[in-house]
């Protein structure tokens, strides 16, 4: 059987678009697996509502930077604001996610305000509450929503949130944001 040119092209042209759905959703599920499995299971986050990420070569010259935002389980959001920085020390440090970046146990809780080492144009180190100087510490920061970078300053330099911070990853629970941030850079 003999198909017209027409019919070809549009039989290629549709295998070729329904590869690209299935690799689209297949590189953004995987995206997403790898975000959650950079939390602690003891939060138990599922839903990314903010993300900036960037790569800049890969292997052990590579260097990654980082910010994504969660939606903080309410029973987590709950409990940390109740019973404040125990919870996490008794709840989260000993659990561990399985493989990946989020296999490092958190056990370093710090009640906010906490300043962060961080980077800016006069100087090669500074204390800080400004996520984006956090980010660019080692030279490679990334642009992040305004709004984004006041709303995080905002939960460092006040009162209420906890921060695990191990100088390459960066985690602030904002129990009453009912939010929880990740920030990585190196």
């Amino acid at each position: 059987m003999k198909f017209p040119p027409l019919a070809k092209a549009v039989f290629v042209v549709s295998l070729i678009a329904i590869a690209s759905v299935i690799a689209l959703t297949w590189a953004n599920s995987t995206k997403r697996s790898r975000q959650l499995r950079l939390v602690p299971a003891g939060l138990g986050v599922k839903q990314v509502v903010y993300a900036r990420e960037e790569s800049r070569g890969f292997g052990s010259g590579g260097n990654e930077t980082g910010l994504i935002i969660f939606e903080l389980p309410d029973h987590v959001a709950r409990n940390s604001q109740q019973q404040g920085i125990k919870f996490l020390h008794q709840n989260v440090s000993a659990q561990v996610a399985d493989g990946g970046a989020g296999s490092r146990v958190s056990r370093n809780w710090k009640i906010t305000p906490v300043r962060v080492e961080g980077s800016d144009d006069d100087t090669n180190f500074t204390r800080t509450y400004d996520i984006g100087k956090y980010l660019n510490r080692y030279g490679f920061g990334i642009p992040i929503d305004k709004e984004v970078g006041r709303y995080i300053d905002g939960a460092l330099s006040g009162q209420g949130n906890f921060i695990d911070d191990d100088g390459r990853r960066l985690i602030i629970v904002m129990p009453e944001a009912g939010k929880l941030v990740y920030a990585y850079r190196g």
